[in-house]
């Protein structure tokens, strides 16, 4: 069930961010969206119920994904992640003292991410016929 879920994309690249935006959306997520972390940060401490933040694992602004996920965790404990990154996992390591994350891999299909952030989340898409073909 999807329903009154929430989800914060974090992606510097823009097209990325609006083509992930749109699948999460499709399948009935309410999603929000970030292009840096800053702005990403005043979203989560603006009192907006967020169930999990989907973050790409190398931004080319300061601060980065580390220093938001520090953030996060001291600010938000308990918030679901997933990392995406185009590097493996070892390569991007979350930042010391956050070990509970999930990862999904680059460049990624719609049911790739679907299945993702079903997993993070623990919610289950009930439309089936949306998860089908790739983006």
């Amino acid at each position: 069930m999807t329903q009154n879920t929430t989800i914060l994309v974090l992606e510097d690249f823009g097209q990325l961010r609006r083509r992930a935006a749109s699948i999460l959306g499709q399948v009935g997520y309410s999603v929000l969206q970030a292009a840096s972390a800053g702005s990403a940060l005043e979203l989560l401490l603006g009192g907006t119920p967020i169930d999990l933040l989907v973050v790409d694992a190398v931004l080319l602004e300061r601060p980065d994904a580390s220093a938001l996920l520090r953030e996060t965790t001291r600010r938000r404990p308990g918030l679901s992640v997933l990392l995406t990154s185009s590097f493996n996992r070892s390569a991007d390591p979350p930042p010391e003292g956050f070990d509970s994350y999930f990862f999904l891999a680059k460049p990624y299909s719609k049911t790739e991410l679907i299945d993702a952030v079903a997993q993070a989340t623990g919610r289950a898409v009930s439309d089936s016929r949306a998860r089908r073909g790739q983006a």
